[in-house]
């Protein structure tokens, strides 16, 4: 069994299941890496048995303990029972209030009666409005990738043809550079053969 599959925390601090401490204490014999690892962690826990539980030090006052005193607005507005109590008055009244008034009842004439046609009327044209408004989305952008797409393509394409200009005047720049070369060289030789004449 590898040593990942191995929980030793698990196993030191007592969560294992009973097969899961038989795999881990199997395993142990046979790795000296993780049996290491168990001794140091029973090494920790003894250690941390041993450091005294000690009372938490009191706080000693401060010179400085009345410049961070709220100031009394602070005070005035820090949280209280009495604003509860205040919050609660002022709920109950506003509920009273409410009840108190009661507008007058909404009269529905029996003539408003809407057809079930006129019901598939409106779903129809509410469906073609939101469809035409899905479609002019869908539109607008795949026209946007389209032009997107395309800008990329145009400025790879114009970018090849400058380097491929480039290449090719460096081409016409060393041409020209070798045939001077050798009108010179041709020049020096014409001038020794006619010196040697």
């Amino acid at each position: 069994m590898s040593c990942d599959k191995i929980d030793l925390k698990a196993y030191h601090l007592g969560e294992a299941t009973a097969a899961e401490r038989l795999a881990v204490e199997s395993h142990v014999r046979d790795c000296p890496a993780c049996a290491e690892e168990v001794e140091r962690l029973e090494l920790t826990r003894t250690m941390l048995a041993a450091v005294p539980q000690e009372p938490m030090p009191q706080r000693i006052a401060f010179v400085s303990d009345k410049i961070f005193e709220p100031r009394w607005w602070q005070r005035l507005f820090s949280p209280h029972p009495l604003w509860g109590l205040a919050s609660a008055a002022m709920v109950a009244a506003a509920l009273t209030v409410n009840l108190s008034y009661r507008p007058e009842p909404l009269v529905v004439s029996k003539n408003t009666r809407v057809t079930q046609q006129e019901i598939n009327a409106r779903i129809e044209l509410e469906v073609a409005r939101r469809m035409d408004t899905a479609i002019a989305a869908a539109v607008k952008q795949a026209v946007q990738e389209s032009e997107a797409r395309q800008t990329r393509v145009l400025k790879a394409a114009v970018d090849k043809l400058d380097i491929d200009h480039k290449a090719e005047l460096l081409a016409v720049e060393e041409n020209f550079n070798v045939l001077r070369k050798k009108t010179n060289l041709l020049l020096m030789q014409t001038a020794r053969a006619q010196e040697v004449r």
